[in-house]
């Protein structure tokens, strides 16, 4: 094939690098289905941190006849870009549960296994930002709770997820403007999964309600779920310290005055109105409303 397109690579290395996600010294194994977002992924790692810093992972869950052409997009993208490639292929039993669930299992945790192997720092994943839309979608039709909706986080452990701000749209006009190889999951087109569903099916409506915006709101509304329940979290641990060791002194008076404040803003946004704004220095009357806050928050989640 001919050589990638290099300003649609260093485009790609740009997008990885904003992500603040990849340090320019990291060593990542890329997670690499074969599909154009997992491509798009792995050449963004390649070229911001060079080849030999990148090891591609593809898994061969051989659950379709044709999953060999997968692996031959997949290991067809590394060879152009100079990446070393490991082919797993994992033992799955179909009528052993959740298929999805079995082999997204499998492909962590070998991606983990080989991660540590190599002495590796990262693992990273082509989820877009419409994979994050589908998640919340579909976590808000069978999951009560906004704590089911800040799934699919930029970061769970050692994992990384870089192209988080690109749509799937994006991500497919720049892996074409590469000329790398990709193939489509001719799966991801049929109704058999609540995801298929809700991307072939609701996700396009949305859209078309929203002007081509729905995508971007609820990304933006899960940010903010994300930043609510960070923020609270952080003022819970700290307050439950310090209502331990309440003395009543003022220096604690300070203290809770300020969450109070806090407390007061986090939960305005959550559309709680439960806290003092003004303090009156009644040190009790605010740790009733400070407590009465977050026990709100807890029964939220």
């Amino acid at each position: 094939m001919d050589r990638p397109d290099r300003t649609t690579l260093d485009a790609l290395a740009g997008v990885i690098e904003s992500s603040r996600l990849v340090p320019p010294t990291a060593r990542v194994v890329a997670l690499v289905s074969g599909g154009p977002d997992s491509i798009t992924l792995l050449a963004g790692l390649a070229t911001f941190l060079g080849p030999t810093q990148v090891h591609a992972l593809h898994l061969d869950y051989r659950l379709r006849p044709d999953s060999a052409e997968d692996r031959s997009a997949a290991t067809g993208a590394c060879d152009a870009l100079g990446v070393t490639a490991t082919v797993f292929e994992p033992d799955l039993d179909p009528a052993g549960g959740n298929t999805q669930a079995l082999a997204r299992e499998a492909r962590y945790a070998e991606a983990e296994r080989l991660r540590a192997e190599l002495g590796f720092d990262l693992i990273a994943s082509g989820h877009t930002m419409t994979d994050l839309a589908e998640t919340l979608i579909y976590r808000l039709a069978t999951s009560p709770g906004s704590r089911a909706l800040l799934g699919l986080s930029e970061t769970r452990g050692r994992v990384v997820r870089p192209l988080l701000s690109l749509s799937r749209a994006e991500v497919r006009k720049m892996v074409e403007a590469t000329g790398l190889p990709f193939r489509d999951d001719p799966t991801n087109a049929e109704p058999l999964y609540a995801r298929n569903r809700i991307r072939n099916e609701v996700l396009p409506v949305l859209d078309e309600i929203g002007h081509g915006s729905a995508e971007q709101s609820i990304a933006e509304t899960r940010a903010e779920l994300q930043e609510q329940a960070e923020a609270l979290e952080a003022l819970a641990l700290d307050a439950r310290v310090k209502l331990v060791d309440f003395t009543g002194g003022p220096e604690f008076g300070d203290w809770l005055e300020s969450h109070a404040r806090q407390a007061h803003v986090f939960t305005e946004k959550a559309g709680v109105n439960a806290v003092l704004i003004e303090s009156t220095g009644d040190y009790p009357g605010l740790v009733r409303n400070l407590a009465l806050t977050l026990s709100l928050y807890s029964a939220q989640m």
